[in-house]
C-alpha cells in the first residue's frame, strides 16, 4: 500500500474526493506483478498492461484539470476504457499461461476502480454547467 503522506499536497487526491488516490495502488500492483513476466513479453503484454494502468489515474487527473464538464466526462470515459483493456490483457495472460487464473482474482482493485470511475462519471453528468 502507498503511505498517505505521499498524497499530502497532491491536487488530484484532494479534488477527486480520493478517487484518483484509490487508482494509484493498482498502478503499483501491476508494475510489481509484471516484473515476473517473461522478457519476450516486454513489448507486448507487459508494456501494454503498464500503459493501461498508468492511463487510469492519468486520465482522471486530466479530466479534473479540464475547464469543461464535457471534457472531464470524456477523460473519465477514457480512464474506464483503460480498465476494460487492462482486464482483457489480464485474461489474455491467463489464456497464454503467463498468469494463473487464481492470481487474476487479486486484481479486484481494477473492478473497484471501474465502479469508482462510473461514480465519477455519474456525478459529473449530474452537475450543473
Amino acid at each position: 500500500m502507498i503511505d498517505d503522506s505521499f498524497y499530502k499536497n497532491n491536487f488530484c487526491a484532494k479534488s477527486s474526493n480520493g478517487r484518483w488516490k484509490k487508482s494509484m495502488p493498482l498502478v503499483k500492483e501491476i508494475y510489481l506483478f509484471t516484473k515476473a513476466f517473461p522478457k519476450k513479453e516486454m513489448y507486448a503484454l507487459t508494456s501494454q498492461r503498464k500503459w493501461d494502468t498508468i492511463s487510469i489515474p492519468a486520465n482522471i487527473a486530466e479530466g479534473l484539470g479540464s475547464h469543461y464538464k464535457k471534457g472531464t466526462i470524456q477523460f473519465l470515459h477514457i480512464s474506464r476504457s483503460s480498465m476494460y483493456e487492462l482486464e482483457t490483457l489480464l485474461n489474455i495472460a491467463v489464456l497464454v499461461e503467463i498468469l494463473k487464473k487464481t492470481l487474476l482474482k487479486s486484481f479486484f482493485l481494477g473492478w473497484m476502480m471501474y465502479l469508482i470511475t462510473n461514480g465519477l462519471i455519474i456525478t459529473w453528468r449530474t452537475l450543473q454547467n
